[in-house]
């Protein structure tokens, strides 16, 4: 085997290991965080999660929060914040690098 047939062979091996990847990544992907309502749900007592007023299918606001049951409320760090009415969790480690 010449250099540009091994060329051509490491070439088509990468090409088909990356499909291969993308592949087994669209799998994984009915698995991210989708958001939800608060209708629905509340996080966890003290959970932080990405939070966020979501209005006529648009993101109005966001941001890194926490719903405290005891005060019926979102917080950000000690203060209360604006009435988030979508929430998701906080991506994991996984989750950032199978992102691309």
């Amino acid at each position: 085997m010449g250099i540009i047939e091994l060329h051509k062979y490491v070439i088509a091996e990468r090409d088909a290991l990356k499909a291969e990847l993308d592949a087994l990544r669209q799998q994984l992907s009915g698995s991210e965080p989708q958001w939800t309502s608060v209708d629905d749900r509340l996080p966890e007592d003290g959970e932080y999660v990405i939070a966020a007023h979501i209005k006529n299918g648009e993101i109005w606001s966001w941001d890194k929060a926490r719903y405290s049951h005891t005060a019926k409320r979102w917080l950000h760090g000690n203060n209360y914040v604006f009435d988030y009415n979508h929430w998701m969790p906080l991506p994991t480690r996984k989750t950032s690098l199978n992102a691309g």
